[in-house]
């Protein structure tokens, strides 16, 4: 499988297939797409989200930014459940996330239901 200079080895494109092919049945239908739209509105409307809970725009969220939204937004969380929210995602342990971990976390929470 060759597209716009991109080499991908038949065991490699059968990979990529079996991770798009949620129907199971080898090929890359109607609805395995539609799937994917859907998925990469989903992942979109993530994003947005995570930058608006990011107050200082420097592309990670800190305990107290995810404290004080959860608050504005009517959760009750104090400020020692949200640092202990934030080191459960925070892989890299600098006090701080950035969205590629927030969604790694979202991907590893699913895969484990």
């Amino acid at each position: 499988m060759t597209a716009k200079g991109a080499k991908m080895s038949e065991q490699e494109a059968q990979a990529f297939l079996a991770e798009i092919d949620f129907n199971n049945n080898g090929r890359n239908s109607l609805k395995n797409r539609d799937t994917m739209a859907n998925l990469a509105r989903e992942i979109d409307e993530l994003q947005k989200a995570f930058y608006n809970f990011d107050n200082d725009q420097t592309g990670t969220i800190d305990a107290d930014e995810l404290y004080w939204l959860m608050t504005a937004k009517g959760a009750k969380m104090s400020e020692q459940e949200a640092q202990a929210f934030l080191a459960e995602i925070d892989f890299n342990n600098n006090g701080k996330i950035n969205y590629a971990q927030v969604a790694d976390f979202l991907i590893n929470a699913a895969n484990q239901q």
